[in-house]
């Protein structure tokens, strides 16, 4: 498992003032492809209980190597579903305050993986989760690219942070009218809610108003 996966660290910085905001911890397969962690625990549920295992002791480390560092990891919406990961989220609350919990892809899980679950009871049950995840005090994002919009405006009370990313290779960036729309909306709504909302752009995207929160990866 040691030799099969590995974390690479990335980070996130304000492009304006230059300063670190997170690192985000991306486990990766051989060093080569980024780890798709939801696919791994619907495929193989005894790897993916090993590799949360392993993810964990691996995040610890992390973390006390840098203490006073704030640490983003990704998770699905359907790894949610998940003994496994709830468990690795809970073993790891005594860190919350130095996590960021992204939250990413569609809230529906097929049928064929929980045909018990209708679309009401799959909101509710991940409601639940949501609401464990607070109590443990993480610090939640959400992707508004990933699923339907009103999957997105039914969570946000439960979550800290929208975010959106406006890479250069998007569509928005080609209609300055369309984007400005979609940045004053959600920026509206975020306020409405009183979350935070923010923008991941590449070095080379058009300039923003002071106003929209934007971060760079690296």
């Amino acid at each position: 498992m040691t030799g099969q996966y590995q974390l690479v660290l990335q980070d996130q910085y304000d492009p304006r003032s230059g300063q670190l905001i997170k690192k985000e911890i991306i486990p990766t397969k051989n060093l080569v492809e980024e780890l798709t962690s939801y696919m791994l625990c619907i495929k193989n549920q005894t790897e993916y209980g090993n590799f949360i295992k392993w993810y964990e002791r691996e995040i610890r480390k992390i973390i006390k190597e840098h203490p006073e560092q704030h640490f983003i990891i990704k998770i699905s919406f359907q790894q949610l579903y998940f003994r496994e990961t709830m468990l690795l989220l809970e073993n790891l609350k005594a860190f919350s305050k130095q996590i960021t919990i992204e939250l990413m892809g569609d809230s529906q899980i097929s049928a064929s993986e929980r045909a018990h679950f209708s679309a009401d009871d799959s909101d509710a049950f991940l409601k639940g989760r949501l609401k464990m995840l607070k109590k443990w005090h993480y610090f939640i994002s959400k992707h508004i690219e990933t699923g339907a919009m009103e999957q997105t405006l039914i969570f946000t009370p439960y979550i800290d942070e929208l975010k959106y990313s406006l890479k250069k290779e998007s569509k928005l960036l080609d209609n300055q009218t369309e984007l400005a729309f979609f940045l004053s909306f959600w920026k509206s709504w975020a306020k409405l809610r009183c979350v935070h909302f923010v923008v991941i752009v590449d070095e080379v995207s058009t300039n923003f108003p002071e106003e929209v929160n934007i971060r760079c990866e690296m």
